[in-house]
């Protein structure tokens, strides 16, 4: 992203900040026996890819 000067490349490491500390909190949630939400969140997770790729990685794929 730099490379390519990717305006955005703020948000964009905001976003995938954002999920990696969410995926984090859930390990810890499942770690505890607390799995409902985790599963929710892991069913979700999915659609939340497939509109990063189709909206923010495409666009940093034409850089």
């Amino acid at each position: 992203m730099p490379a390519c000067r990717f305006p955005a490349i703020g948000e964009h490491n905001s976003e995938h900040l954002r999920v990696l500390g969410e995926l984090d909190h859930f390990a810890r949630s499942v770690a505890a026996g607390r799995l409902g939400m985790a599963r929710d969140y892991a069913r979700n997770l999915a659609t939340w890819f497939t509109t990063h790729l189709a909206t923010m990685d495409s666009v940093l794929a034409g850089c």
